[in-house]
């Protein structure tokens, strides 16, 4: 169902900001165009409170449809025009399995408990995890695009590209696959099995002892070991 048009409620602050409020069902999908920001946490009810001044209502497209839901701003293909004023998306979700964040919009998310979790970040967008519990983690990363993780996942799967960082020294893992290109960086954290190709400057650090290491460097990229 497209609720583009179906806000549950809307409010205004004395400075002239919107807030309307949907509701997303169940949805477990997320993506988002920026440009803006986007707070999610982990609740009952799955709730998305978009933020932005009224003007920019009209270039927003809000879809919500089974267990997708995506929000892009349309600045337009002629002039692409920027928002007025900056727009701020609050997500509450009881599951989070995918999140895709493009043209630079910059995500926080706490307390995310999933099985299967993808992530893609494109156009410089980022990411913070604080408290993830996860499975299995399977994350692209592009175009100078950031992740930064805590918490516990059983196994990750990391690709980055393009100057790309990924921040998971905080995120304890089992297994781990790290593929980076193109002077990315990646550190992480595993007990059990790594293994990491880089190539063309990258560097990737771990830490963890008497773990099983399959490791590929090339073009100048690096692999090194950081205690504990």
């Amino acid at each position: 169902m497209d609720q583009s048009n179906q806000p549950m409620s809307s409010t205004t602050t004395p400075t002239g900001v919107v807030t309307k409020k949907y509701t997303i069902g169940e949805a477990k999908h997320l993506d988002l165009i920026g440009p803006g920001t986007v707070t999610i946490i982990r609740g009952a009810v799955g709730i998305i409170a978009v933020s932005a001044k009224p003007e920019d209502f009209d270039r927003l497209e809000i879809k919500a449809s089974g267990a997708d839901v995506s929000v892009e701003f349309k600045g337009g293909l002629i002039r692409n025009r920027a928002p007025g004023g900056d727009l701020h998306y609050d997500v509450t979700l009881a599951t989070l399995e995918r999140i895709k964040l493009d043209l630079g919009l910059a995500g926080e998310a706490t307390t995310i408990d999933s099985g299967n979790l993808k992530i893609e970040l494109k156009g410089g967008s980022s990411l913070k995890m604080t408290q993830l519990r996860a499975a299995d983690l399977d994350a692209k990363i592009e175009d100078g695009g950031r992740l930064e993780i805590s918490g516990g996942v059983v196994e990750q799967k990391i690709k980055l590209d393009a100057q790309s960082v990924y921040a998971g020294a905080d995120a304890a893992s089992e297994v781990a696959e790290i593929e980076a290109s193109s002077k990315s960086e990646a550190t992480v954290k595993v007990s059990r099995r790594l293994k990491v190709k880089a190539s063309s400057g990258s560097t990737v650090v771990y830490s963890g002892d008497g773990i099983d290491l399959s490791v590929t460097t090339t073009d100048g990229s690096t692999f090194r070991h950081q205690p504990s």
